[in-house]
């Protein structure tokens, strides 16, 4: 007379052990499956900031340091820094264009569309693994246009920041020293609006005021 129950408090707490390990399952798998492959471009984030490249050579342009002083600087680098706020490596999908660097001569809403905003566009460069090298918008304008919309790839990014120092060293590619990349002329002194966006992910913009050209 004395079985019937226990029996039953057994099979109780069976379910009970079932039940918290189905919901334990289902956060593991949430937290290491769905969020890092589904929502992994939540947690990206990119930012930049300068590398003021002082020689060898002659200076082309004095620019305001970031503590307001002038320097003088023969061509300016960008350094980028990828940040993944996640505790785990996450994965985007982005256009191929790893790296992207654009100045304005004035704030754009959606640094990307080079179209929209090309009257405002002084200079810009990308790298994408189709060339092995850096380019500038000047000479692969249509390149950049056909696959900014894309989504054609996919990258890893692990968790913490991931610093790209110095850009344009790290390439073979072309160096901004205050010029228009479309026309190669000087451009006028000025504050420009620089934006990075790396694998897809687009930078708030560094201001940059150019006093004189040299």
């Amino acid at each position: 007379m004395t079985e019937m129950p226990t029996r039953k408090f057994n099979y109780l707490k069976l379910g009970i052990l079932i039940a918290v390990l189905s919901i334990i399952a289902v956060i593991l798998i949430s937290l290491f499956a769905v969020v890092p492959f589904m929502f992994g471009n939540r947690y990206v984030s990119t930012s930049l900031d300068l590398d003021f490249l002082l020689g060898p050579g002659n200076p082309s342009m004095e620019v305001v340091y970031t503590n307001g002083s002038l320097i003088r600087v023969c061509f300016v680098g960008f350094n980028v820094n990828v940040t993944n706020s996640y505790f785990a490596s996450v994965y985007i999908r982005y256009n191929g264009l790893d790296f992207v660097i654009l100045i304005y001569n004035r704030t754009v809403v959606d640094p990307e569309d080079v179209i929209g905003n090309k009257p405002f566009l002084v200079w810009g460069a990308f790298y994408a693994k189709p060339f092995q090298f850096g380019t500038t918008l000047g000479n692969s304008y249509d390149y950049y246009v056909d696959h900014k919309d894309l989504s054609n790839f996919t990258r890893r990014i692990p968790p913490g920041t991931e610093r790209y120092l110095s850009l344009f060293e790290m390439w073979p590619a072309p160096q901004w020293w205050g010029q228009n990349c479309f026309t190669n002329e000087t451009l006028s002194t000025g504050t420009y609006f620089i934006y990075a966006i790396a694998f897809g992910k687009v930078s708030a913009p560094f201001n940059l005021t150019i006093t004189s050209i040299l």
